[in-house]
């Protein structure tokens, strides 16, 4: 899609917090229906993934399209763990490429061609064809780690289920 502009919010591209709370908030209310594959969604995105903006550890890239956020991508690189965290399309916008490019400069902001993302049962379907597409390996299949009756699959890493359960 040749009119996609791609911004990324980041530590060094905070200069209104104010601005970066509007756009912050509206990309949450975008992914809002992963509260309900992910119960504390609402709390690891206002109380970690925002904060880890402003320390460097995370970052946002956001695809606009005729100036609408047509998609968003949150990925994390502290320095131990480099991963995406979500992706997620504006349905208008959907089988127009722009999973496929945020996929592209998630890879490209964490400098790795493997890292690692985690994907619900419900999820995976859609996920499937970009995921063969980039070779990620699924290295591992967690029954109930967010919600029962739900597996998390994880694809270039693994998730540490001895010390934390991150279900409520």
């Amino acid at each position: 899609m040749d009119n996609q502009i791609i911004k990324i919010i980041a530590q060094n591209t905070i200069v209104d917090e104010q601005d970066t709370f509007n756009t912050t908030t509206k990309i949450f209310n975008m992914l809002a229906e992963s509260k309900e594959l992910y119960p504390g969604f609402f709390n690891w995105y206002f109380r970690k993934f925002v904060p880890g903006l402003r320390d460097g550890s995370r970052k946002i890239i956001v695809s606009y399209v005729e100036g609408e956020i047509g998609g968003v991508a949150l990925i994390k690189n502290d320095g131990v763990e480099k991963k995406i965290c979500g992706v997620r399309v504006n349905g208008k916008y959907r089988k127009m490429g722009i999973g496929v490019r945020l996929f592209r400069e998630c890879l490209e902001v964490l400098n790795t061609t493997k890292p690692m993302v985690t994907v619900s049962s419900e999820r995976l379907s859609s996920f499937s064809k970009i995921l063969k597409y980039y070779d990620f390996k699924l290295e591992q299949i967690n029954k109930g780690y967010y919600r029962e009756n739900s597996n998390e699959y994880v694809f270039n890493g693994s998730l540490d289920t001895t010390t934390s359960q991150p279900r409520e």
